[in-house]
């Protein structure tokens, strides 16, 4: 009677796990679908598109011209649109196209560049209608690292260029750029000039692009039409060498030697500058948790940096774009341009 008993159970157990399975599955998706359909999706548009090209030092540059960038949410009808206008040099236009003055350097990241701004909202355009007498070029560029600016200035010193000033711009996040973490190469996919919508890897529409973005099968090595410059070390040197800008293709390089490197990248950019004379400016943007304590900031002073305190909590509504973009707004730019010309005058 027992064993009758127990098997009746376990068959009405199976019948209910019968039952259920499928029904959590069929809840599951349904749960999954209106996830999609409810949540914001933030797209990018450049006209006209595309706004890079490939850089073999670089990874990617800006392409000369004049840009209409709109960002829009799905669960808004407005957009945030901006224009952009690149010079021939790639770098971003400040308002005064004049030769033959001392020249302020600027390097960074979308912070520097201005990304979500109009030119005449950036940091740099702002210092350079204050500071007529100079000539201000803004390098910076959306995702570029503390790697960027080294190889940027090795290469305009190469050049037998001399500047008046230097200012690079620190946020502590620089270093996943730095060494190219993967999860940083992943995230360039998610939104800007790299994402899925505005990214190929070979042509518009090709067959192997959609491949990759639908079923996550990379393509070739020689087939990834970006790339990005990866900082590491070899038998404790700096060295930088530039991958496919695809997190499938990423060398590993410890977590942990990213700080290391990050001191070795600023050390180097020191040396540089100092081959023309000039005291490289330090504009501190950003970091986490009490960023005074950021022992990176104690490194670069005591190598002889001018620092330059030019945090704002950019997370806080009052100084950001959102919900359209989490950038620094108009009024930050503001205030990065008047330390930036506190610091030269």
């Amino acid at each position: 009677m027992t064993s009758r008993k127990s098997l009746f159970y376990a068959i009405m157990f199976l019948l209910l796990i019968a039952i259920l399975v499928p029904l959590l599955y069929l809840a599951n998706q349904l749960l999954n679908r209106y996830r999609m359909q409810t949540a914001v999706v933030r797209e990018l548009s450049v006209e006209p598109s595309p706004m890079y090209v490939d850089d073999l030092l670089l990874g990617y540059k800006a392409i000369p011209g004049e840009y209409n960038l709109k960002i829009k949410l799905s669960n808004l009808k407005e957009e945030r649109s901006y224009k952009v206008k690149i010079n021939q040099d790639a770098t971003r236009f400040t308002g005064v196209v004049k030769d033959h003055l001392p020249e302020l350097w600027i390097f960074g990241c979308s912070f520097v560049w201005g990304q979500g701004l109009n030119d005449e909202e950036t940091m740099a355009y702002l210092v350079q209608n204050k500071r007529q007498d100079l000539k201000v070029i803004n390098f910076g560029e959306n995702g570029y690292g503390n790697h960027h600016a080294l190889l940027q200035i090795k290469e305009l010193i190469k050049s037998k260029r001399k500047p008046k000033y230097i200012a690079i711009s620190y946020i502590d996040w620089h270093s996943q750029r730095n060494i190219a973490a993967k999860e940083y190469v992943g995230a360039l996919r998610t939104f800007g000039p790299f994402s899925n919508k505005n990214f190929f890897i070979e042509k518009l529409d090709s067959i192997r692009n959609t491949i990759y973005f639908k079923f996550g099968i990379p393509p070739n090595p020689e087939d990834v039409r970006f790339h990005f410059p990866q900082a590491y070390l070899d038998s404790g040197e700096l060295k930088i060498r530039t991958i496919p800008l695809l997190k499938e293709y990423v060398p590993l390089v410890r977590n942990e030697e990213e700080f290391l490197i990050t001191e070795k990248i600023f050390d180097e950019i020191f040396e540089e500058a100092k081959k023309v004379n000039v005291t490289p400016i330090i504009l501190h943007m950003w970091s986490t948790g009490e960023y005074q304590k950021d022992p990176m900031i104690k490194h670069l002073k005591d190598k002889g940096f001018i620092y330059v305190d030019s945090y704002r909590d950019y997370s806080n509504p009052e100084f950001n774009m959102l919900p359209y973009d989490g950038h620094p707004n108009p009024e930050v730019n503001k205030f990065y341009a008047k330390k930036l010309l506190e610091a030269i005058k």
